[in-house]
C-alpha cells in the first residue's frame, strides 16, 4: 500500500515538534538558554546564598563598630571632657577615667556631692548590666571612723563611701577585672579617700 505523503509530512512535523520540546525542557534543566521568567536552578542557589553570606558579613561588622563605640569613644562622644581629661557626666557630677590600650574602660573615679542612689544611677549609666558578668554582686562594707562599701560583680566592682547620709570624695571608685587593666586600676587606687561621717 503506497504512503500518503500528507500524512508523512504531518509525521515529521510531530516528531520535530517533540524533538524540540524535549530540548527544550533538558536546556531549562541543564542551564542552558532559557524561557522568560524561567531561572536556572543550578543559578538561583549560589545567588541565594550569596545574598546569605552578604547579610552575615554586614550584621558581623555592624556588631563590631558597635562594640568599638563602646567605653572611651562613646565617652569622648557622649560627655564634655575638661582641661584636666575628666568627663563631666552632669553639673556637678565628673569622672576620671582610664583605659587600656584598646579603648576599653579599665577605671572610673567619681567625682561630686554624690548620694548613694545617684552613685549607683550613674554606674548603671557607665556599667549597663550585660557588661557586669553577673547579676548577683558580692557585698562587703569595711569601717574605720567612717565606711566603705563594696560591691563586686564578675567583671567589674564599685566602692563607695557614698551611703545613707554619709559622703565621700571621691564619690565612687568603678574598676575592671580584665588582665589588660591592672596597671590603669593600681594608678587609680592610689587615689586617697576622704571620707565624712553623717552628724
Amino acid at each position: 500500500m503506497p504512503l500518503d505523503p500528507e500524512k508523512l509530512s504531518r509525521s515529521r512535523d510531530a516528531g520535530s515538534a517533540a524533538a524540540a520540546a524535549l530540548d527544550s525542557k533538558r536546556t531549562v534543566k541543564f542551564g542552558g538558554s532559557q524561557p522568560d521568567g524561567i531561572e536556572d536552578r543550578h543559578t538561583a542557589m549560589p545567588q541565594a546564598k550569596r545574598v546569605l553570606i552578604v547579610w552575615i558579613v554586614a550584621s558581623t561588622l555592624a556588631s563590631s563598630l558597635l562594640l568599638a563605640e563602646t567605653d572611651e569613644a562613646r565617652m569622648k562622644r557622649s560627655y564634655t571632657v575638661t582641661r584636666d581629661s575628666a568627663f563631666i557626666l552632669e553639673p556637678g557630677v565628673t569622672a576620671k577615667a582610664a583605659f587600656d590600650k584598646h579603648g576599653g574602660a579599665c577605671a572610673f573615679t567619681l567625682f561630686g556631692d554624690m548620694s548613694e542612689e545617684k552613685v549607683q544611677q550613674t554606674f548603671d549609666v557607665l556599667v549597663p548590666t550585660k557588661k557586669r558578668g553577673s547579676n548577683k554582686p558580692q557585698e562587703s562594707m569595711t569601717c574605720a571612723g567612717a565606711c566603705i562599701k563594696s560591691v563586686v560583680y564578675k567583671n567589674v566592682g564599685v566602692v563607695t563611701g557614698s551611703f545613707g547620709k554619709a559622703r565621700s570624695d571621691p564619690a565612687a571608685r568603678i574598676t575592671f577585672k580584665r588582665s589588660g587593666c591592672k596597671a590603669a586600676v593600681a594608678e587609680a587606687q592610689k587615689q586617697v579617700w576622704h571620707l565624712n561621717r553623717p552628724q
